[in-house]
């Protein structure tokens, strides 16, 4: 699969990398992918999960099979600075902000030929294993335009990111049902309001509770869910069934 030997350890990025192409738990990964690139309105949409640095990726993308065989064919998985930075962040990483990286260059100059985006944004997620999942969105948009668009999204970057992942890691560890947290019936309410994009202040409205409390249940939902950020509780959320996936 890979012309570049040299590359195989890959102690840095990814040692190899596999397409996923049968249903996860039911869940077909490319049609999920297509669902959010087509919600976003963006050119492409990728995700791949990992167990640790030098070890195997599984992935999917909604990127053609010219681009994917080149990409792997020159052992661009071993260097990407895409997955190496968000692999390491419990932020976003905008695709702009690793240029000078090494293989930033060689790589990106490679994906031009192939007409991908020069815009774009990975979103890590670390899960309940000790993996590592990314979700990776670009776009053919100006420069301002995508800087206001991903502020916007970035909610449901977080969400979709930590329900793929969760989808594809517990499918694959029998005790991962038994590890599941129990959230109680205000830590689930509140979640469910944040899926629909609520406000601390429009929560507490709904449910009669202050935002004191709200805020509360909120910070416990994260804890017990291992999530950084609300968006990231919520997408777990929904790998539960607690709230209604995308």
């Amino acid at each position: 699969m890979n012309d570049n030997p040299e590359r195989e350890p890959g102690v840095r990025g990814v040692a190899l990398i596999e397409i996923i192409e049968e249903p996860v738990e039911g869940l077909k990964l490319e049609q999920a992918l297509a669902k959010i690139r087509d919600d976003l309105g963006v050119e492409h949409v990728s995700f791949g999960i990992s167990a640790g640095p030098g070890g195997l990726m599984l992935a999917s993308t909604t990127y053609g099979p010219a681009w994917c065989a080149h990409y792997i064919k020159h052992g661009y998985h071993a260097i990407d600075p895409v997955w190496r930075t968000a692999a390491s962040s419990i932020i976003g990483v905008d695709w702009s902000s690793l240029r000078g990286r090494e293989g930033y260059s060689e790589i990106f100059d490679a994906a031009r030929d192939f007409s991908i985006p020069v815009h774009g944004t990975t979103v890590p997620v670390k899960g309940f294993f000790g993996e590592t999942a990314i979700l990776g969105i670009s776009a053919k948009l100006p420069e301002h335009e995508w800087s206001r668009f991903i502020r916007e999204k970035m909610p449901y970057l977080q969400q979709s990111a930590v329900f793929l992942c969760d989808r594809v890691s517990f499918s694959s560890s029998p005790a991962a049902k038994l590890m599941s947290p129990r959230l109680g019936a205000d830590e689930t309410a509140v979640l469910r309001r944040a899926a629909l994009g609520e406000d601390i202040s429009e929560t507490g409205r709904y449910l009669s509770m202050s935002d004191r409390m709200v805020d509360l249940f909120l910070r416990s939902a994260r804890t017990k869910m291992r999530a950084l950020t609300t968006p990231q509780a919520v997408g777990r959320a929904m790998t539960m069934g607690l709230v209604d996936p995308f």
